[in-house]
């Protein structure tokens, strides 16, 4: 978390980072290109926060994946002032509609860039446009250029996607939230 509520005060903007499964404790090249892609977008940037966005993925790592992201941004020039992180996000669902609960209580934040691998840039564009709704502009412009080809996969996770946002309008976050109780087996009567 940043050091003080006066850090965030005043910064309109926000770069949200989606986590990737840890493995051995340290972030795997996809986690780390997607950092190293954040971090260059963030230092172009004036008067913005930094979101990191993963929890506890895989339970033989001791800690979130948010946790070792937040390692590297700091290692890599990112003040911890500037730094809000989410250790509940399991999933691309997660990370979109955590995050709208973040911003929800910075009101101050209007933009908001996500930053992930370019193969999943469509499918957590259309996700993080229906937990944002219409009061946030969204910029998914900057990704990881990996060189995973699994595109059968995406495509199987995108129509998951949007079997579970079916009847649910863009911006209503407390439905989403409640889908999420309710029919999601990673958050399945979890309290929030």
């Amino acid at each position: 978390m940043p050091d003080s509520a006066d850090s965030i005060n005043g910064r309109d903007k926000i770069v949200v980072v989606l986590g990737n499964r840890l493995i051995l404790d340290q972030l795997p090249e996809e986690l780390k290109g997607r950092m190293d892609a954040a971090i260059k977008l963030w230092s172009s940037l004036d008067n913005s926060l930094m979101l990191l966005s993963g929890g506890r993925t895989n339970p033989s790592v001791p800690r979130a994946e948010c946790e070792a992201m937040r390692d590297y941004a700091v290692l890599n020039g990112i003040p911890s002032s500037a730094i809000l992180m989410d250790p509940n996000a399991l999933d691309t669902i997660g990370n979109a509609y955590f995050t709208r609960k973040i911003l929800d209580i910075h009101p101050e934040i209007k933009l908001v860039y996500t930053v992930t691998s370019c193969y999943h840039v469509p499918r957590a564009e259309f996700i993080f446009e229906l937990c944002l709704g219409p009061k946030f502009t969204l910029d998914s412009k900057t990704c990881y250029k990996s060189g995973r080809q699994s595109y059968d996969s995406e495509l199987k996770s995108f129509d998951s996607a949007r079997s579970f946002f079916s009847g649910i309008a863009s911006g209503e976050i407390e439905e989403i939230g409640k889908r999420l109780m309710e029919q999601h087996s990673l958050y399945r009567d979890l309290i929030i």
